[in-house]
């Protein structure tokens, strides 16, 4: 009732003290992170509220380290993290500074694909984390275009290709137009432009127009 009326710190202290009495219980650990994940996201990400679902996540995982909804769920946390990050204004400016907070996004991105990773390990048939993988390698390519350094370069073209592997394989068992989208944008990424155009062009295909 607590949540249907918005009362979060109300819905959060009655769930915590059912995990007390019940910490073993494992769809009410789940339950848990969902509502923290949800819980951050309606705070438009405020970083507390981060914080505490990531911390919570990294918890259970010390526990249950093969639970893939954890591991889907600790990776989209890390992707976030990433995503949502903004340079600092000095940084803004300089070749230098746009670099380093490339580099320092990145490892959101890293940690978040090591942990979709795992997930697969556990469960190869999971869409979710295969096709997140995938999204987050892609994004790690993509965020900074104009790298600033060959090294930067390099990495960009590194984890476009292997996105592009990973989008390949999601390809096989889901069939969804964000797919192919994504794969455009690793061709972009790759100065690929005639096969980006057709993936791209493979949206107006009826089998990517219906609903998965």
């Amino acid at each position: 009732m607590a949540l249907n009326v918005q009362q979060l710190e109300v819905a959060n202290n009655h769930l915590k003290d059912a995990l007390t009495a019940h910490p073993a219980n494992s769809e009410l650990r789940a339950y848990y992170l969902y509502f923290l994940v949800q819980t951050a996201s309606t705070l438009a990400f405020n970083a507390s509220a981060i914080k505490q679902a990531i911390d919570f996540a990294y918890n259970t995982l010390r526990e249950h380290r093969s639970d893939v909804y954890t591991l889907s769920a600790a990776g989209w946390l890390n992707y976030r993290q990433g995503r949502e990050m903004k340079p600092h204004a000095k940084d803004a400016h300089t070749d230098a500074g746009m670099a380093a907070f490339g580099r320092e996004r990145s490892k959101y991105y890293a940690r978040a694909a090591e942990l979709y990773e795992k997930a697969l390990l556990v469960d190869p048939e999971c869409s979710f984390a295969a096709q997140a993988l995938a999204i987050a390698v892609a994004e790690n390519a993509l965020a900074l275009p104009g790298a600033a350094t060959n090294e930067d370069s390099r990495t960009r073209i590194a984890n476009a290709r292997q996105a592009l592997g990973v989008f390949q394989r999601v390809r096989e068992t889901l069939m969804d137009g964000s797919v192919y989208v994504n794969m455009g944008h690793c061709y972009f990424a790759n100065d690929e432009f005639e096969r980006a155009i057709e993936s791209v062009r493979l949206l107006a295909l009826p089998a990517c127009a219906e609903d998965p």
